[in-house]
């Protein structure tokens, strides 16, 4: 049981997101790869997260550098370095379809690490889980966008939004406040549906790519008939 508590939820992400790319899906051995790559960084991530930690007791600190800024910067960097320049990835909404598939392998390897109890296991299925998934789509939005769309703060909202909101969701949680329980639940609901409406996490960002192929070929005709 405590197996499928680890698992399912994440195949359960997995498969929804998957699906969402309707019109055409990523080579699943790519997926794969990043998926591997989530679950390999989780130790680098370990380690980072072990050097920073005694630096300071702080919550902040503890929230926002230890735990969400060594995530959010591994997973940037590993997404730039594996999909970024691959032919594969050829419309904005493939950036996100990546980085939710590496975020969830690290959550995987998250649940590995930490979950021995059921009630551990059903209880970051409902937070921790959806919540990397949920960082992972701003990331993968402004990435996505970044691909097409060549300006430099695109980049930095990819990499510090995600960190943003992850350190918030770290701050309720590490807070001892009688509201921050509370506070985290209302955070956490409002998170998934803002981020799923803003950034327009539906088939039709798919349609980009034939939206851009007709426009360079209608730049291609205007190109022939001027030389003419």
């Amino acid at each position: 049981m405590l197996t499928i508590v680890i698992v399912f939820p994440v195949l359960l992400l997995l498969g929804y997101f998957y699906c969402l790319d309707s019109k055409e899906k990523e080579p699943l051995l790519t997926l794969t790869e990043v998926f591997c790559a989530g679950i390999m960084i989780t130790l680098q991530i370990e380690y980072m997260q072990d050097k920073l930690f005694y630096l300071s007791k702080n919550i902040i600190f503890q929230a926002f550098i230890v735990t969400s800024f060594t995530e959010e910067l591994l997973k940037f960097f590993a997404l730039k370095y594996m999909v970024y320049r691959d032919p594969n990835f050829n419309e904005p909404v493939d950036g996100i379809i990546y980085s939710v598939v590496l975020a969830l392998g690290l959550a995987l390897m998250e649940n590995i690490l930490y979950v021995n109890q059921l009630n551990i296991g059903f209880v970051r299925a409902f937070t921790a889980i959806p919540a990397h998934a949920l960082f992972a789509c701003v990331m993968g939005y402004y990435l996505g966008k970044h691909k097409f769309i060549k300006n430099s703060s695109l980049l930095l909202k990819a990499l510090f939004i995600p960190v943003l909101l992850h350190g918030m969701y770290n701050f309720l949680i590490m807070s001892e406040k009688k509201w921050s329980m509370p506070l985290f639940i209302i955070y956490l609901v409002g998170l998934w549906f803002f981020i799923l409406k803003n950034t327009e996490l539906s088939p039709n960002m798919s349609k980009f790519k034939l939206v851009r192929s007709l426009s360079l070929k209608l730049r291609s005709v205007k190109t022939g008939q001027s030389r003419r």
